[in-house]
């Protein structure tokens, strides 16, 4: 085993890393590679004076210069010098809490050869008040994640990381390019497996004001991610193309709102563009989340764009905002009144089987069963979960039918909507409601737990 470290400038901290590091107890032998991007405090003092009592476990990788790039580099070239089994990754100004870390993460790399990496979940705390910590996964982390999660997002603290190191390739210009260093570099690992979870907390993430992500603008952020997808696409399998595309629409799409929101109308349009004319059925989906639906979507997309790209128009348009917003709202006002005065929507919405009756052989409590709505009077409709703005299950005419996955909880709410001509989400737009039981020795223990 590798303990790869990175530090910079660390002399608060190093010290606490190591002797975190020190103090593993492991029946396998590792080295601590400690790579120091010239430092211009104490750190590299701190540093030879543990390789000096250490010299055994402790090696140097000491740098004539800064490298650059926010610690990219360092970390490349700290990383080639590991020669262990597995790497696992700490930052000079993180730590580790639990002395059987090592241990567990190797035990379960050994266990399962199908992952490439695991984590494991860690206390993050602002410097300026360490009191105030939260846990950097939340509840629900999948123990088993693949590359198409991580490309939602990276989910992974990098001081909980653990990786076989004969996966690692020839990457600096990959890495160089894209910016991201802990992120691109577990994308390109879980192109060759898995990425296993351990629900144990084990380690401190430090977060800094001034950190390397978090002193980034909103702005400069997207703009980062952007580099990133389109820096790992032509590395990833083509498999992988319609994910990227549609998480490359996101960020154009979210960036074209910071650029509106800056009088960076240019700018704003070009990105618009992108989102108006690339085909992605996972943009349409993140859009529809938005409420931005369909042709009429689409075509909202479009408008946005032409006042964009037309200044004295776009500022005529802010100007009647207010005025459109109002008349929008009675007339939506006046339609829900009409729909009171005429008769509310009557209709139906089911469950079959409710209630779920689960087998011995469950273990999560969870169930699959197949909801199915109608009315004759309804336009268009959509069924919504836990409320009637939560999270969209299905959208059609008057009538549907969709099978859930094996996600159903006991008490689950399905609610179906009426959205004809664009009513919005609220109760007063509920036609009906389904709530769906689930049974069994195992849906006692998952109720419990909630």
């Amino acid at each position: 085993m590798s303990v790869l470290i990175v530090a910079y400038n660390h002399e608060r901290y190093i010290a606490q890393a190591l002797q975190g590091v020190l103090l593993q107890e492991v029946n396998f032998p590792y080295e601590i590679v400690v790579g120091d991007d010239c430092s211009t405090d104490s750190t590299r003092d701190i540093l030879i004076s543990f390789r000096d009592r250490f010299p055994g476990i402790i090696r140097l990788v000491l740098h004539p210069e800064n490298l650059g790039l926010d610690g990219t580099r360092n970390l490349l070239r700290t990383l080639k010098a590991c020669q262990g089994q597995y790497v696992a990754w700490l930052d000079g100004d993180d730590y580790w809490t639990c002395p059987h870390k090592l241990q567990k993460q190797a035990d379960f790399l050994d266990t399962h050869p199908q992952c490439a990496l695991c984590f494991h979940n860690v206390w993050d705390f602002c410097e300026d008040a360490p009191e105030e910590r939260f846990l950097h996964n939340a509840g629900g982390q999948k123990k088993i994640s693949t590359l198409e999660d991580l490309l939602e997002g990276c989910f992974a603290a990098s001081c909980s990381l653990v990786f076989r190191r004969g996966l690692v390739g020839e990457w600096d210009d990959i890495v160089e390019r894209a910016g991201l260093d802990d992120w691109t570099l577990e994308t390109l690992l879980a192109q060759y497996g898995d990425i296993g979870y351990i629900d144990e907390v084990m380690a401190a993430h430090r977060m800094h004001r001034l950190g390397v992500w978090s002193r980034l603008s909103a702005t400069e952020k997207l703009e980062r991610m952007i580099q990133f997808y389109e820096q790992v696409r032509p590395i990833l399998s083509v498999r992988y193309d319609e994910t990227i595309q549609s998480h490359l629409l996101r960020c154009h799409y979210d960036l074209a709102i910071e650029h509106e929101r800056q009088g960076e109308l240019e700018k704003a349009a070009t990105c618009l563009r992108k989102c108006v004319t690339t085909p992605s059925v996972g943009f349409e989906q993140y859009l529809a989340l938005l409420g931005i639906v369909g042709a009429r979507g689409k075509g909202m997309l479009r408008r946005r764009l032409w006042l964009c790209e037309h200044r004295v128009m776009y500022r005529l348009a802010r100007l009647a905002q207010p005025i459109l917003g109002f008349l929008s709202r009675v007339r939506i006002a006046g339609r829900t009144l009409a729909r009171w005065a005429l008769g509310k929507s009557v209709g139906s919405i089911t469950a079959r089987p409710n209630p779920i009756r689960l087998s011995s052989d469950h273990q999560n409590g969870l169930g699959v069963t197949t909801v199915s709505w109608a009315s004759a009077k309804l336009e268009s409709a959509e069924v919504h979960i836990g409320a009637p703005n939560g999270p969209l299950f299905s959208r059609s005419g008057p009538s549907g039918r969709k099978e859930t996955g094996e996600w159903v909880r006991d008490g689950m709410l399905f609610y179906l909507q009426d959205v004809s001509g664009g009513l919005p989400l609220t109760r007063a737009n509920t036609v009906a409601t389904v709530t769906v039981s689930v049974t069994g020795d195992e849906a006692q223990a998952s109720r419990s737990l909630m």
